[in-house]
């Protein structure tokens, strides 16, 4: 297993401090800003993952030892409880998982895209408290588990659940459902 840091949550850090430092923690977004920029470049060239690391190790790694050195001078221009220096104190907290991004083209800069897969979940919790009684919620929760199932191996939750309904009844079988859950039907699809 490979710990990664997620430099959305550092650039998150450095802009709350733009209240305080306005300049200093500019340039640590500047800093961010320019990985963001090459991943967009490497993202619009379809470029490989051995091209990705590459680029990455000869472009992303010296920006980030700048952006290193220039936090060590800056960590000198406010305190540890200043916003500034909070930010600061996480970046150098996450910075050796910040680098390693760029040793493999198939890691991601920020784990965006999965914070943005579970925020359906997270607000499916927040729902399953208004549910009516314990078994409400559990029901709510396999059926809500069934469409993001959808979602991930590739197919239409409408569509799934439109063909599902027509075809389960009562006496469905065990085996029949397993058929109909979301990746078997998939494979059935294909």
């Amino acid at each position: 297993m490979t710990l990664l840091g997620c430099m959305a949550h550092v650039r998150g850090k450095f802009t709350d401090a733009q209240s305080s430092y306005p300049s200093l923690a500019q340039q640590a977004t500047r800093y961010i800003e320019l990985l963001y920029e090459l991943e967009a470049n490497l993202k619009a060239r379809h470029a490989t993952a051995e091209e990705i690391a590459r680029e990455r190790q000869s472009k992303a790694l010296p920006i980030m030892d700048t952006m290193e050195k220039w936090m060590q001078v800056a960590a000198k221009d406010c305190t540890p409880s200043d916003p500034l220096g909070k930010a600061l104190d996480y970046a150098y907290k996450l910075w050796p998982r910040l680098r390693r991004y760029a040793d493999n083209g198939i890691y991601q800069i920020d784990n965006n895209a999965v914070e943005r897969n579970q925020r359906p979940s997270v607000i499916g919790r927040k729902n399953y408290l208004f549910s009516k009684n314990d078994r409400g919620a559990e029901d709510n929760a396999v059926f809500y588990s069934l469409l993001e199932s959808c979602q991930i191996v590739g197919v239409s939750p409408l569509q799934w659940l439109t063909d599902i309904l027509q075809r389960i009844s009562h006496d469905t079988t065990e085996q029949q459902i397993q058929a109909m859950l979301p990746y078997n039907y998939k494979k059935s699809q294909e």
